[in-house]
């Protein structure tokens, strides 16, 4: 009687079990997984805070701008300059073109507020930047509320 060939790979019988698989739903114990990446990382950059300090600064001079050109809107629109020759066209004239001012520090104003949330969600100068929304919404309606002031007591007497 003839034998049957070996098997080409040993004996079947000698096999191991196959592993059972993983609680997790991975590949079966006994496979090696791949874990996280363990490459190089680059170094964390330092943040700085100076974009948060440059929002706050034009925060600040939106707010200052606005100020002054509100108070110089009120001291050209006075009862003796609109009573003075040229029955107070001058005067007028001036405090249009200082009114037309206010819309440079609505772009500060502007500025501060963009910036000043591009710091925030950085985090490079969180509490700069939110200085600099505060300061960008509230600052150039200052000289608006001045300004209209003005026009609302002198044109008020006419």
């Amino acid at each position: 009687m003839t034998q049957p060939p070996p098997a080409p790979w040993g004996d079947p019988g000698s096999a191991p079990a196959p592993a059972p698989p993983s609680a997790v739903g991975g590949p079966p114990a006994g496979y090696g997984a791949y874990g996280p990446y363990a490459g190089f990382a680059p170094p964390a950059r330092p943040t700085s805070p100076a974009l948060g300090r440059v929002a706050l600064g034009a925060g600040i001079v939106a707010v200052l701008g606005s100020l002054v050109n509100g108070l110089a809107v009120a001291a050209v629109l006075t009862p003796a300059a609109l009573d003075g020759p040229g029955g107070g066209n001058v005067a007028m004239l001036t405090s249009f073109g200082l009114v037309n001012g206010l819309l440079l520090w609505f772009g500060f104003g502007l500025w501060a507020i963009i910036q000043g949330g591009v710091a925030i969600s950085q985090r490079r100068g969180r509490a700069e930047g939110i200085g600099a929304v505060l300061l960008g919404v509230v600052g150039p309606w200052i000289g608006v509320v001045i300004t209209a002031g003005a026009f609302v007591s002198v044109l008020g007497e006419r």
